[in-house]
């Protein structure tokens, strides 16, 4: 049967009665409560990224010339288009009202997929930029799920750094691997296990984010209902969940680390008692001050709100739940953390404390790199492909270490990357790359610990599995171009112009008569100059060209090849590197 859709005025009115909910709870604590609820009601401006890569450049250019579009003031990665997601989608307000943010729009669409624009609220990347992370960091984001700030830690990591990234619902892991898989990074592993009870993970972590589940008030302008179903009982219900994330990322934060706590809501029951719940009387963390130079952010609440906080805990609602809250005391610790208003500048509201964890304590535990390289070699010198871990279920979790005869095949045709060589079926007709940091988890992690996909894309098998691995020919994939240098004689130069024939003719482009039939990676270069502007795989068919590139992919290399043919693209003059603020990698 299908269910009857509210009308307009019982949405109005249940939205009505969340707000005065919201009015009574709130003003009891934060004194611009009246001023937040005003700025909830409006629509949340659209922001979004520009990655470091090959369409960095280009799209810095192409972004400054609509007047829709404004750089943010503390990080020039980081664009603000001042209408709503919901506003750009609508084919009548962008036709009607705004031709630019149309353009705007189908350009984000097209570049989302590539790793080159990502979209996320501003103040979802303040835990990010407060983790400090750094290009050989070890991460683990333990409530990793839809993926924005995973990939934000990718921009920053080179191949010695790993991420590891966690969800407990097995629905949104898929599009976590989605999110991440985008990169090619091969230090990434992604786990589907409960953040409160997270196994060890193998290898000393020294950055830890816990962006935990919440009540999700803060984002009540991109999500309009939570202001009709808001109720305080949400929050507290709750606040015993993201107490045990942050004990067990605690644990597993090796001395010397930083650990970041954040959540999107605005209620000091899931943001200071917490912290003051399971920080207070510990002298083996310290609450750090976090500042970004442009940005208006708050203290946390002071001694009177808190109590107020308290009582709320200690309500009837909670009575049975076996929880001192009243012996709950004032940590001072709570001044250091981030409060963000709504109001202040226009964004969401948000919570984030910097949680150092003092030298001296437990060391984190770590494989031995040879030690696991021994365990590595021993494992696939058979001719078989040997299983290590898998979960039932969860298709691309498996992970086998691919025998040693397809291992030097694939050297022999395209060069060692470097990496540990897995799959994830037993026919190994697809190969991945494994990083070592990232393989000492897959090896040496205890079997409690859910690990469902690592790693990135290599190497696809050309036709049919033979019966000597000598005799089967690989092609190289896409995703693990940015980290993988083939033999000089696997590339093929060509123009952008060259290349834009080849993407809109499909395998009907010729090429010079003495480049063999194969597989090569095409290197993309004005003509002249020594920078290159994107690799990408071709194979060369009698005399002709064809791409090997995903569907979803081509429109932005197209878009990239049409800004370069006929002359090198320039930078802006003055535009802040990715680097500076959100991190990035350069190719």
């Amino acid at each position: 049967m299908e269910m009857q859709r509210e009308s307009n005025e019982v949405v109005e009115e249940k939205r009505e009665a969340g707000i005065r909910r919201f009015r009574e709870y709130y003003q009891r604590m934060l004194p611009d409560a009246e001023e937040i609820i005003e700025k909830l009601r409006e629509p949340l401006p659209t922001t979004f990224r520009i990655l470091p890569g090959p369409f960095q450049k280009m799209l810095e250019e192409e972004v400054q010339k609509h007047p829709a579009v404004r750089k943010t003031p503390w990080c020039g990665s980081v664009y603000e288009i001042l209408l709503s997601r919901k506003e750009l989608r609508q084919k009548r307000i962008r036709e009607t009202q705004n031709q630019d943010a149309e353009k705007i729009h189908e350009l984000i669409k097209t570049y989302t997929g590539t790793a080159a624009i990502t979209r996320q609220e501003i103040v979802s990347m303040l835990p990010i930029i407060a983790l400090g992370v750094q290009k050989d960091s070890k991460v683990l984001d333990m409530c990793a799920s839809p993926g924005s700030k995973s990939s934000q830690v990718l921009e920053i990591l080179e191949e010695k750094g790993v991420l590891v990234c966690n969800d407990i619902s097995r629905r949104r892991i898929d599009q976590l691997v989605k999110q991440v898989k985008r990169f090619g990074h091969p230090g990434v592993v992604v786990t589907c296990n409960d953040a409160g009870a997270y196994p060890h993970p193998g290898i000393r972590i020294d950055r830890v984010l816990c962006d935990v589940p919440c009540s999700g008030d803060g984002t009540v302008r991109k999500n309009a209902h939570i202001f009709q179903k808001w109720k305080k009982e949400e929050g507290v219900k709750i606040h015993e969940l993201q107490k045990r994330v942050l004990r067990r990322g605690i644990e597993i934060l090796s001395p010397g680390g930083v650990l970041v706590y954040s959540t999107c809501s605005l209620n000091p029951v899931e943001n200071e008692l917490v912290l003051a719940s399971v920080l207070g009387g510990r002298e083996d963390v310290e609450v750090m001050p976090f500042e970004l130079e442009g940005f208006v952010m708050r203290e946390g609440i002071g001694e009177k709100e808190f109590r107020v906080a308290v009582e709320e805990l200690e309500g009837k609602e909670i009575a049975n739940r076996g929880g001192n809250y009243d012996k709950i005391a004032y940590f001072h610790g709570v001044k250091n953390a981030r409060r963000v208003h709504p109001q202040d500048q226009n964004t969401g509201g948000f919570f984030v404390a910097k949680i150092v964890k003092k030298e001296g304590g437990r060391r984190g535990v770590a494989l031995n790199a040879s030690e696991g390289a021994e365990k590595e070699k021993s494992m696939s010198e058979g001719r078989e492909a040997v299983l290590i871990r898998g979960e039932k279920g969860i298709e691309e979790s498996y992970t086998y270490l691919i025998d040693e005869g397809r291992r030097k095949a694939t050297e022999e045709q395209w060069g060692n990357s470097g990496w540990t060589l897995i799959s994830k079926t037993a026919s190994c007709k697809t190969v991945y790359g494994v990083a070592n940091g990232a393989l000492q988890v897959v090896l040496g992690a205890p079997a409690s610990l859910r690990v469902v996909f690592a790693g990135t894309r290599l190497f696809s098998l050309v036709g049919t599995p033979r019966e000597r691995p000598e005799e089967e020919k690989w092609r190289v994939v896409y995703e693990g171009l940015a980290y993988f240098s083939s033999k000089a004689e696997k590339v093929v130069r060509l123009t952008p112009e060259e290349m834009e024939e080849v993407v809109l003719e499909g395998a009907g482009k010729k090429i010079e008569k003495n480049v063999r039939k194969g597989v090569y990676i095409a290197e993309i270069r004005t003509e002249g100059a020594e920078e290159v502007i994107a690799r990408v795989p071709i194979a060369v068919k009698s005399d002709e060209i064809e791409l090997l590139v995903e569907k979803t992919q081509r429109p932005s290399l197209l878009e990239l090849l049409k800004i370069h043919a006929g002359g090198e693209h320039k930078s802006s003059e003055g535009a802040k590197s990715s680097r500076e603020c959100v991190g990035g990698r350069s190719d």
